[in-house]
């Protein structure tokens, strides 16, 4: 019996909830799906049940909880015989992934719940069951996840990694993006490939650069089509395809915007202009 799901806006916070639960279980229960949130906890009150993940089976009992990062495929379900009980947290914020991700190098950690981190976490939940009949504003959830995750972090010997300097940051990025531009590469891909959220990756881009990373990878792509389009005879498909483009359509498109020319007429132009 699901006693309590409720999502929170979106917000971009270095520590922000995006959903939170209570689900009382019965044997016949299982769920499986990838993770959505950026990271979910999971806190086992009662009973015992199963976790599958990377193609292992663990089984968790009352004290324990599992911690899951976003993408990650799982599935879950209740022992038989004692049905577990449980209340989750889902959160993200760029503090967070600071924290969490020296633990969570697979995508999931298990092991026991810190008792003062586990007596919160139930906390932030109780204050939004529905028979709580409390205002449920958004100073007091990021109050209360702020003490939750303070109390696990502490508890399980987390720190922050230093970060590097911002231009250092951008600089990694925009190396990595001159390598990588020619393949169908995102800018999710740059943000993972730094080790930081997409929306703090363009918060540097735009401080530094005055651009967003996806105009920047924009502008690569284009600047190497129109190269290829001036020095080569490749057909329309090819040129896209060896600047990161999967479609050419898409690409003949972007082609237009920026340089008011089809790709094909562009070349047309170019001969004429004895380029």
């Amino acid at each position: 019996m699901q006693l309590l799901w409720q999502k929170f806006p979106a917000r971009e916070l270095d520590l922000a909830p995006q959903e939170c639960g209570w689900q009382r279980c019965t044997p016949l229960d299982r769920y499986a799906y990838r993770i959505q949130c950026d990271h979910i906890i999971h806190f086992v009150l009662r009973g015992r049940g199963y976790l599958k993940v990377a193609g292992q089976t663990h089984e968790l009992r009352a004290g324990q909880c599992f911690l899951l990062k976003s993408g990650t495929e799982v599935s879950y379900w209740p022992a038989f015989d004692e049905p577990w009980e449980y209340c989750w947290l889902g959160f993200g914020g760029q503090l967070a992934g600071r924290y969490l991700d020296s633990v969570l190098p697979a995508g999931w950690w298990l092991g026991e719940m810190p008792q003062a981190a586990g007596k919160l976490l139930v906390a932030f939940n109780e204050q939004r069951m529905p028979a709580a009949g409390q205002s449920d504003d958004s100073l007091r959830r990021l109050r209360d996840l702020t003490a939750f995750f303070s109390a696990f972090c502490e508890a399980e010997g987390l720190t922050e990694p230093e970060q590097p300097p911002h231009p250092q940051l951008v600089m990694r990025a925009l190396t990595y993006l001159n390598a990588s531009f020619e393949q169908p590469i995102t800018v999710q891909d740059v943000a993972d490939e730094v080790h930081i959220t997409r929306s703090y990756l363009y918060k540097l881009f735009m401080k530094e650069l005055r651009l967003s990373p996806q105009q920047y990878l924009q502008r690569l792509r284009l600047g190497h089509a129109q190269q290829l389009l001036e020095t080569t005879q490749l057909s329309i498909e090819t040129v896209a395809s060896r600047s990161g483009y999967r479609d050419a359509l898409h690409f003949t498109k972007q082609f237009k915007a920026h340089y008011q020319l089809a790709p094909r007429d562009y070349r047309k132009q170019g001969a004429k202009r004895g380029v």
